[in-house]
């Protein structure tokens, strides 16, 4: 392949990731979470250190109690190296919740993201969220924005 050509699988594991997107905006765990793999590796950007789909679920739960009105996901810097089976993305991301006053809450955090296409459908078997810290506070760099 040529270096300027992209992985056709770079297209699949695209539409997975606007999907997922729409899922979140229609407040839809249960679609939301069709996306990964049985046995999927969650790193969430808050607690626990490591966590199973239930407590993930549990987390996407929360946060559309946080906020109850609309919900937003804007990416940047997205890049995604795709094989036959494999991928993986990386990219910014802010997400956007609603309060029940109407304010508009959210952050810039990194994500990574693994990928496997088993039975012909891609899942994400690996997902990592995480935010800058300010190293003299210790506390997470909320207002940091992309470039």
């Amino acid at each position: 392949m040529h270096p300027d050509q992209t992985h056709p699988a770079e297209a699949e594991v695209r539409k997975l990731m606007d999907d997922w997107v729409r899922a979140l905006r229609a407040r839809d765990v249960d679609r939301l979470l069709s996306f990964y793999a049985a046995g999927a590796v969650f790193f969430d950007a808050i607690g626990p250190l490591q966590m199973d789909a239930g407590t993930f679920r549990k987390n996407w739960e929360e946060f559309l109690q946080w906020f109850p009105g609309p919900v937003n996901v804007e990416t940047r810097n997205l890049k995604i190296a795709a094989g036959e089976s494999l991928a993986f993305a990386g990219l910014l991301v802010r997400l956007v919740g609603t309060t029940a006053e109407g304010k508009e809450e959210g952050a810039w955090m990194r994500e990574t993201i693994g990928f496997e296409k088993a039975g012909g459908s891609w899942r994400i078997t690996h997902e990592h969220w995480s935010m800058p810290m300010d190293m003299e506070t210790g506390k997470a760099a909320h207002d940091l924005k992309p470039e």
